[in-house]
């Protein structure tokens, strides 16, 4: 993560398909706030992610919708996390639309009471909302509405059930946590999360509109530093095990490799150590 985050509006115009709604819950882990998207260029639109539930974010998404005569063709949901998914039940009252379809990809397993914990989620991800898992063929989903062809791609590594969308009309990614508009972020399995950012980066996309953040604008410079970056953090750790006789745990080998962000490090190197 990074603490010199560029001011983002709250309501943001991005391209002639793109409209940004940010969630109204900056923290040092979501940056300036979870972003999600209304994509489409028609009156019922496709809403990417769902924010973590915060009033003020449900204000600013109705009004947004209200003023320009929209409404809700489908929810895309990215990620498990709730910064992205806490925010549905609120979106669907509003809407009215209790039935609305929101896809996600089903967890095959559901996350160790410690990363529940972490997240402050007490429930099964997978029971926050009425889902339509998409789990089966997966990277053949698709979704189009006026103006808009989306295509899921499953990308594991920040967590199992990532997925990523492609925006055919402008060979964009809307990339949920897999990469962030600025920083780095965190991963479960390093090995699965590598081989997604290499796929993404063979996609060569034109930008990147991500989970938090600005949007990217050179994505392969962005992609390549993240696989360096990654693979450089690998080395070191390597490195500091080979240096020990007797062995050292996460968080002796965190110390030695990291300076900053202590915990998240620790997480780091876990998911590092699973490779």
């Amino acid at each position: 993560m990074t603490t010199n985050l560029v001011k983002l509006q709250t309501i943001e115009q991005l391209s002639p398909l793109v409209l940004r709604v940010l969630g109204c819950n900056p923290s040092p882990m979501t940056l300036q706030g979870t972003n999600t998207y209304l994509i489409g260029k028609g009156r019922n639109r496709i809403l990417l992610d769902a924010g973590q539930g915060v009033p003020a974010y449900v204000d600013e998404l109705k009004n947004t919708m209200a003023k320009n005569n929209l409404g809700l063709q489908a929810i895309l949901i990215t990620h498990w996390h709730p910064d992205h998914i806490y925010g549905i039940k609120d979106i669907l009252k509003l809407i009215n639309k209790p039935d609305l379809p929101v896809y996600k990809r089903k967890l095959v397993e559901m996350p160790n009471s410690t990363t529940l914990q972490k997240y402050c989620m007490p429930e099964n991800p997978d029971e926050v909302a009425n889902f339509t898992f998409i789990n089966n063929g997966t990277d053949e989903f698709t979704i189009e509405t006026e103006g808009a062809h989306l295509k899921a791609i499953h990308t594991p590594g920040h967590t199992t059930d990532h997925l990523c969308y492609w925006l055919e009309e402008e060979r964009a990614l809307f990339s949920g946590d897999t990469i962030l508009g600025q920083g780095t972020t965190e991963f479960e399995d390093l090995y699965d999360y590598l081989n997604s950012l290499k796929l993404i980066l063979n996609l060569s996309p034109t930008k990147i509109y991500p989970g938090h953040g600005p949007v990217v604008e050179n994505p392969r410079e962005t992609l390549a530093h993240y696989i360096s970056h990654r693979q450089q953090r690998s080395n070191q750790i390597l490195d500091a095990l080979k240096q020990s006789s007797d062995g050292l745990d996460p968080s002796e080998i965190t110390k030695i490799v990291y300076t900053v962000m202590y915990r998240i490090s620790q997480e780091f190197v876990l998911g590092d150590l699973k490779k």
